[in-house]
């Protein structure tokens, strides 16, 4: 129903026109991507291509060095020697002999649920930021500690983080969950002209539209009971399911991990499905990729993991498994993804090489009409 409720509005906002050059590079193509997904937030003032390759990538990760995001009217100073630990970036913050502030400040690129995590030196540092309020301990030598989570928008942000006298802090690190990379094949090359494939593509990817691509009909399974399971049992009881195979890892009275080690047959779009149980929800997660959780019934069932853009590389997913979890397979399904089937699927003739500036507009107009349906398709 949702792929026919697409396929009907695409027609009607993207007629075939006919094709002519416009020049239009792969840089205007990501600029526009990011404006029309709302994006632009999560820029600079004065933006350069990195700052749309880090929005485009997707990745929620960021590392504000204190010593480089500090304001100059902050009564800290910036030191570089290792008696304490070792540290990154160029040096870290160092407290007076009095209680100080600093005020870190940086730019977030996307907003979501962030968790924080700290490197700090002697007890009794405190941070704030977006309203709420952390209260953490280093030791005696540079150590990282959790914090806690908080929600965040896009664009400029500040960190306010009181240290006790003598105390030091490193850096701040903050991280969601990957929201997918939205990329041509062979990855953003700015200053080469606009195809239609590419275009073709990163709308896909930018939509989360990778499910509606037909599957080719290949397959490729992987069975639980060939692989490492320390910490898991395998069993071959049936009450809860009968397993795809000749058994399945069932884990104990803690959260467990699995890691499933990926080869796709060749580079393209795939998606997952997982045969698993839980009484509680399973975190299923590609670095840099997605991290999702999922409810699964307290007996042996399947849920799909999404679709994605794969590399013919070894990937590594991680299963964190409740308490009495369990997993069975791991099911990969191909889909087709030529250039020729992602023009079809936005609409585009699938013998255009370039696009004119009207099918240009149009695809932009389509990604602020649907853009919500990235976000719904990610969950």
């Amino acid at each position: 129903m949702m792929k026919k409720w697409f396929l009907l509005l695409l027609c009607g906002l993207l007629p075939f026109y006919a094709q002519a050059e416009t020049g239009i590079s792969q840089r205007t193509w990501m600029e526009q991507l990011v404006y029309s997904l709302g994006w632009s937030y999560g820029l600079p003032d004065k933006p350069e291509d990195v700052d749309y390759l880090r929005l485009l990538s997707g990745v929620r990760r960021i590392r504000v060095e204190a010593e480089e995001s500090r304001q100059r009217f902050d009564r800290v100073s910036v030191k570089s020697f290792s008696n304490f630990g070792s540290f990154s970036g160029s040096g870290w913050l160092s407290g007076i002999s009095v209680p100080t502030q600093a005020h870190l400040r940086f730019t977030l690129p996307h907003g979501g649920l962030y968790r924080l995590r700290a490197r700090a030196y002697l007890p009794g540092h405190r941070l704030e930021l977006a309203g709420k309020s952390f209260e953490f301990d280093g030791k005696d030598r540079f150590a990282s500690i959790e914090l806690g989570e908080v929600v965040l928008e896009a664009g400029e942000t500040e960190i306010l983080i009181e240290l006790p006298p003598g105390g030091g802090v490193d850096y701040v690190e903050l991280s969601a969950a990957p929201l997918g990379p939205i990329a041509p094949e062979g990855g953003w090359q700015p200053e080469l002209p606009l195809s239609a494939a590419a275009a073709a593509r990163t709308l896909v990817q930018a939509l989360g539209l990778q499910g509606l691509l037909p599957a080719s009909g290949r397959r490729l399974n992987l069975e639980v009971e060939s692989m490492p399971h320390p910490g898991l049992i395998l069993t071959g009881v049936r009450h809860m399911g009968a397993p795809s195979g000749a058994g399945w890892l069932r884990g104990g009275n803690r959260p467990t991990t699995l890691d499933f080690s990926l080869l796709p047959p060749a580079p393209g779009c795939y998606s997952l499905r997982l045969r698993a149980l839980g009484d509680a929800p399973l975190e299923a997660s590609i670095e840099d990729l997605f991290t999702q959780r999922i409810d699964f019934e307290p007996y042996l069932s399947e849920r799909d993991l999404g679709s994605f853009f794969l590399p013919q590389d070894v990937l590594q997913l991680s299963v964190v498994l409740p308490p009495r979890g369990g997993v069975d397979r791991l099911e990969l399904v191909e889909r087709r993804s030529s250039a020729a089937d992602l023009k079809r699927l936005v609409g585009l003739p699938v013998d255009a090489e370039r696009l004119s500036e009207l099918q240009v507009n149009d695809l932009l107009a389509l990604v602020v009409r649907l853009r919500g349906l990235r976000q719904t398709n990610n969950e």
